[in-house]
């Protein structure tokens, strides 16, 4: 069997959902002709891990866990540390201020947007490298993949193949936008955004073959190549593995019970979930809903949006005998509260190029969705399901419209979110043979 080095910095047992796709296409591989070997980093350094999610299937592949090699950003937050042991918070740090960063001497912000470049994980460019080719030599791989982010890894990569030569696959679980970063902006300078659009075009041009969640993204990959390199763009959408939803059973429903919908994910970027509270408010205020027959479930990472309580907000709009938030669960278990749902609740406003993983589970459960979101990839997938409510996130009115919906075809026996046919394309094994028949062609050539 041929063998393939997936290089991932997200892998079971962690509990981020961007350990779900090298993962997936880890246990499908071998069903196609291809034996996987995996270099990551140790589990100390995920910020959690979900045992659960490191499947029977992985314990047969040949996983290789590395210590980080500090970067620049660390050695340096190292010294300041060691010159301040009064903290170990990284806020407080002179090229790591989070306030009046505008504000910051030039040449100071130019250094700390160089220290995150392409982002924090410098030294694990440096990983990939030196572990990478001896991995490769060792088992005699000519084929290897990278999955980001974090764009290190490509970076990684793209040093990887100078040295092996060897054909090289890089997925893109999300879009590598140097001007539209989301994080860190308060770092960026324009030298260092030119820097990273040059790192972005080297790794789309050295790439034999490159992979995207969506086919937006895969639009903007395209438009950097030459007409001639475009076709080596594909795309390859996440999607649902029925393995992980063998053994669960709705249980059985009371009479009288509350209609349930849930939310599943963390609540950053744009997933605001206020203009969803102000508009259940309002419904409950016009007897249009009552307290008595909606429950909303929050789980994950809901604690916070933006540095807001999430839970003042359900207090601040007189939800909290309706809202209830869950906390994070042990990836089994969340899929349980989903499956006992009546209906699941998506937060996906501001990301037009994306699609939310969580969308796929959502879809394999088969349950009617409102999702918040706008015309984008995200609406462009719901919208062929005949029970999938959208509405425009931050439009109170067409939320309320839409949710009022929802709760009518839920009372009329509309259970489900559509025919099962319809899912078949977003099983991760064929979405798995799809990634192998890329390998196989470029393994050939």
């Amino acid at each position: 069997m041929k063998k393939v080095l997936i290089i991932t910095y997200h892998f079971p047992p962690d509990a981020a959902v961007g350990a779900n796709r090298p993962a997936k296409f880890a246990k499908f591989l071998p069903e196609f002709g291809w034996e996987p070997i995996i270099y990551t980093v140790k589990e100390r350094y995920y910020e959690t891990c979900d045992c659960t999610k490191f499947e029977p299937a992985l314990k047969n592949i040949k996983i290789y866990r590395a210590n980080l090699i500090p970067g620049p950003l660390h050695v340096y937050s190292r010294f300041l540390y060691h010159r301040r042991t009064s903290s170990n918070n990284l806020d407080g740090h002179p090229l790591v201020k989070t306030k009046n960063q505008n504000g910051a001497r030039p040449i100071k912000r130019l250094i700390s947007s160089l220290f995150r470049l392409p982002d924090e994980n410098q030294g694990w460019i440096f990983n990939i490298l030196i572990d990478g080719y001896r991995i490769m030599k060792d088992h005699k791989i000519s084929v290897f993949t990278t999955s980001g982010p974090p764009m290190s890894t490509h970076v990684g990569g793209l040093l990887l193949k100078s040295m092996t030569h060897a054909k090289w696959v890089a997925d893109f679980r999300d879009p590598w936008w140097p001007t539209r970063h989301n994080k860190n902006t308060g770092y960026r300078t324009n030298f260092s955004i030119s820097l990273e659009k040059w790192l972005q075009a080297k790794v789309v041009r050295k790439a034999d073959v490159i992979v995207s969640t969506t086919p937006k993204i895969t639009k903007y990959f395209r438009l950097i190549l030459p007409a001639q390199e475009r076709n080596k763009c594909r795309t390859i959408t996440n999607g649902f593995d029925d393995d992980d939803f063998m053994g669960i059973e709705q249980s059985p429903r009371k009479v009288h019970s509350k209609i349930r919908v849930s939310h599943v994910g963390t609540l950053y970027v744009h997933r605001n979930p206020e203009p969803f509270f102000v508009a259940l408010n309002g419904l409950l205020k016009k007897g249009l809903l009552r307290k008595e027959d909606i429950e909303i479930d929050l789980i994950g990472n809901c604690t916070f949006y933006n540095g807001v309580s999430v839970q003042e907000l359900i207090d601040k709009y007189e939800l909290s005998s309706t809202v209830r938030l869950l906390g994070t669960m042990p990836f089994r278990k969340c899929i349980e509260s989903q499956v006992d749902s009546d209906a699941l609740l998506l937060f996906a406003q501001g990301q037009p190029a994306m699609i939310p993983a969580k969308v796929f589970e959502y879809i394999k459960i088969n349950k009617p969705i409102l999702a918040l979101t706008e015309s984008g990839e995200t609406k462009r997938i719901l919208e062929d399901f005949e029970n999938a409510f959208i509405a425009d996130g931050n439009k109170v009115s067409d939320i309320a419209e839409k949710f009022l919906q929802l709760v009518v075809a839920l009372k009329n026996g509309k259970n489900s979110l559509g025919p099962p046919e319809k899912m078949r394309q977003y099983d991760r094994r064929n979405l798995t043979e799809t990634f192998a028949g890329y390998i196989d062609i470029m393994d050939q050539s």
